[in-house]
Protein backbone atom coordinates (compact mmCIF):
# COMPACT_ATOMS: atom_id res chain seq x y z
CA UNK A 1 0.00 0.00 0.00
CA UNK A 2 2.96 2.30 -0.28
CA UNK A 3 2.68 3.01 -3.99
CA UNK A 4 1.28 6.12 -5.57
CA UNK A 5 -0.39 6.88 -8.86
CA UNK A 6 1.77 8.14 -11.68
CA UNK A 7 1.59 11.86 -12.41
CA UNK A 8 -0.02 11.17 -15.78
CA UNK A 9 -3.80 11.69 -15.85
CA UNK A 10 -5.37 8.46 -14.71
CA UNK A 11 -1.96 6.98 -13.85
CA UNK A 12 -0.66 3.67 -15.17
CA UNK A 13 0.20 2.02 -11.85
CA UNK A 14 -1.58 1.54 -8.56
CA UNK A 15 0.76 0.36 -5.83
CA UNK A 16 2.87 -1.49 -8.39
CA UNK A 17 -0.12 -3.05 -10.13
CA UNK A 18 -0.28 -2.10 -13.76
CA UNK A 19 -3.69 -0.79 -14.70
CA UNK A 20 -3.22 -2.39 -18.13
CA UNK A 21 -2.99 -5.79 -16.45
CA UNK A 22 -6.33 -5.11 -14.80
CA UNK A 23 -7.81 -4.09 -18.15
CA UNK A 24 -8.15 -0.47 -17.05
CA UNK A 25 -5.59 1.39 -19.11
CA UNK A 26 -7.87 1.58 -22.16
CA UNK A 27 -10.84 2.79 -20.12
CA UNK A 28 -11.05 6.55 -19.55
CA UNK A 29 -11.29 7.58 -15.91
CA UNK A 30 -14.62 9.24 -16.70
CA UNK A 31 -16.07 5.89 -17.83
CA UNK A 32 -14.77 3.97 -14.81
CA UNK A 33 -16.54 3.42 -11.50
CA UNK A 34 -15.14 2.09 -8.25
CA UNK A 35 -17.10 -0.05 -5.80
CA UNK A 36 -15.31 -0.91 -2.58
CA UNK A 37 -16.69 -3.85 -0.61
CA UNK A 38 -16.36 -2.95 3.07
CA UNK A 39 -16.77 -5.42 5.91
CA UNK A 40 -17.52 -4.60 9.55
CA UNK A 41 -13.86 -4.35 10.65
CA UNK A 42 -12.75 -0.74 11.14
CA UNK A 43 -9.08 -1.62 10.55
CA UNK A 44 -9.95 -3.41 7.33
CA UNK A 45 -12.16 -0.50 6.25
CA UNK A 46 -9.33 1.96 6.87
CA UNK A 47 -6.87 -0.04 4.78
CA UNK A 48 -9.32 -0.60 1.92
CA UNK A 49 -10.39 3.07 1.89
CA UNK A 50 -6.76 4.19 1.80
CA UNK A 51 -5.99 1.86 -1.10
CA UNK A 52 -9.16 2.87 -2.95
CA UNK A 53 -7.88 6.46 -3.03
CA UNK A 54 -5.15 5.27 -5.41
CA UNK A 55 -7.57 3.97 -8.04
CA UNK A 56 -8.78 6.69 -10.43
CA UNK A 57 -12.51 6.62 -11.18
CA UNK A 58 -15.30 9.14 -11.76
CA UNK A 59 -17.84 7.41 -9.52
CA UNK A 60 -16.49 6.20 -6.19
CA UNK A 61 -18.46 4.45 -3.48
CA UNK A 62 -17.99 1.96 -0.71
CA UNK A 63 -20.69 -0.65 -0.12
CA UNK A 64 -21.31 -2.41 3.17
CA UNK A 65 -23.82 -5.24 3.19
CA UNK A 66 -25.71 -4.94 6.46
CA UNK A 67 -26.14 -8.31 8.11
CA UNK A 68 -25.86 -6.85 11.62
CA UNK A 69 -27.50 -3.47 12.29
CA UNK A 70 -25.22 -2.60 15.22
CA UNK A 71 -22.06 -3.43 13.27
CA UNK A 72 -23.32 -1.35 10.33
CA UNK A 73 -24.01 1.57 12.67
CA UNK A 74 -20.52 1.35 14.21
CA UNK A 75 -18.95 1.18 10.75
CA UNK A 76 -20.92 4.23 9.59
CA UNK A 77 -19.73 6.26 12.57
CA UNK A 78 -16.12 5.09 12.10
CA UNK A 79 -16.37 5.95 8.38
CA UNK A 80 -17.35 9.53 9.16
CA UNK A 81 -14.82 9.88 11.99
CA UNK A 82 -12.03 8.44 9.82
CA UNK A 83 -12.55 11.11 7.16
CA UNK A 84 -13.05 8.52 4.42
CA UNK A 85 -16.50 9.91 3.55
CA UNK A 86 -14.86 12.94 1.94
CA UNK A 87 -13.54 10.88 -0.97
CA UNK A 88 -15.55 7.69 -0.82
CA UNK A 89 -19.28 7.65 -0.18
CA UNK A 90 -20.48 4.77 2.02
CA UNK A 91 -23.68 2.97 1.01
CA UNK A 92 -25.06 0.57 3.62
CA UNK A 93 -27.35 -1.83 1.78
CA UNK A 94 -29.60 -4.73 2.71
CA UNK A 95 -28.44 -8.26 1.97
CA UNK A 96 -30.19 -9.46 -1.20
CA UNK A 97 -29.16 -13.10 -1.31
CA UNK A 98 -25.67 -13.09 0.15
CA UNK A 99 -22.83 -10.62 0.40
CA UNK A 100 -21.22 -11.60 -2.91
CA UNK A 101 -24.51 -11.31 -4.81
CA UNK A 102 -25.24 -7.94 -3.21
CA UNK A 103 -21.81 -6.54 -4.12
CA UNK A 104 -22.22 -7.91 -7.67
CA UNK A 105 -25.61 -6.15 -7.84
CA UNK A 106 -23.93 -2.87 -6.81
CA UNK A 107 -21.38 -3.33 -9.60
CA UNK A 108 -24.17 -4.08 -12.10
CA UNK A 109 -25.98 -0.91 -10.99
CA UNK A 110 -22.90 1.14 -11.92
CA UNK A 111 -22.61 -0.65 -15.28
CA UNK A 112 -26.31 -0.02 -15.94
CA UNK A 113 -25.72 3.65 -15.09
CA UNK A 114 -23.49 3.86 -18.17
CA UNK A 115 -20.02 3.07 -16.89
CA UNK A 116 -17.86 0.96 -19.19
CA UNK A 117 -15.89 -0.60 -16.36
CA UNK A 118 -16.40 -1.10 -12.64
CA UNK A 119 -13.42 -1.87 -10.44
CA UNK A 120 -14.56 -3.76 -7.35
CA UNK A 121 -12.05 -3.68 -4.52
CA UNK A 122 -12.48 -6.27 -1.77
CA UNK A 123 -10.32 -7.28 1.16
CA UNK A 124 -8.80 -10.71 1.53
CA UNK A 125 -7.43 -11.59 4.93
CA UNK A 126 -3.73 -12.32 4.63
CA UNK A 127 -2.63 -15.48 6.38
CA UNK A 128 0.99 -16.09 7.18
CA UNK A 129 1.04 -19.82 6.70
CA UNK A 130 0.51 -21.17 3.21
CA UNK A 131 -1.76 -24.00 4.35
CA UNK A 132 -3.99 -21.59 6.29
CA UNK A 133 -4.11 -19.27 3.26
CA UNK A 134 -5.02 -22.19 1.00
CA UNK A 135 -7.81 -23.37 3.31
CA UNK A 136 -9.25 -19.91 3.88
CA UNK A 137 -11.89 -18.77 1.44
CA UNK A 138 -13.06 -15.46 2.80
CA UNK A 139 -15.77 -13.12 1.64
CA UNK A 140 -13.38 -11.15 -0.60
CA UNK A 141 -12.51 -14.27 -2.58
CA UNK A 142 -16.19 -15.21 -2.92
CA UNK A 143 -16.98 -11.67 -4.12
CA UNK A 144 -14.18 -11.90 -6.72
CA UNK A 145 -15.50 -15.25 -7.95
CA UNK A 146 -19.02 -13.86 -8.29
CA UNK A 147 -17.75 -10.83 -10.20
CA UNK A 148 -15.85 -13.00 -12.66
CA UNK A 149 -19.27 -13.62 -14.26
CA UNK A 150 -20.08 -9.90 -14.63
CA UNK A 151 -18.90 -8.43 -17.93
CA UNK A 152 -17.22 -5.07 -17.29
CA UNK A 153 -16.44 -5.79 -13.62
CA UNK A 154 -12.80 -5.99 -12.59
CA UNK A 155 -12.34 -7.57 -9.14
CA UNK A 156 -9.23 -6.52 -7.21
CA UNK A 157 -8.35 -8.28 -3.96
CA UNK A 158 -6.34 -6.44 -1.32
CA UNK A 159 -4.54 -8.53 1.28
CA UNK A 160 -5.13 -7.13 4.75
CA UNK A 161 -3.60 -8.40 7.97
CA UNK A 162 -5.62 -10.66 10.21
CA UNK A 163 -6.30 -8.86 13.46
CA UNK A 164 -6.33 -11.19 16.41
CA UNK A 165 -6.91 -10.00 19.96
CA UNK A 166 -4.08 -10.70 22.37
CA UNK A 167 -4.50 -13.90 24.36
CA UNK A 168 -4.97 -13.53 28.05
CA UNK A 169 -2.56 -15.17 30.43
CA UNK A 170 0.41 -15.25 28.04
Amino acid sequence: MSGMLDDAPGGDHVDGIELARLGLRDVEVGRRALVVAVGPSELEAALVARYAALIPARDRRAVHVAVDAQAAHRLGLAWMDGGWADDLRLDIVDDVGGIADTIAAAACDRLNAGFECVVVLAARRARRRTLARWRSIGTGVIVARELARVRGAVPVLLDVPVHRPARRGR
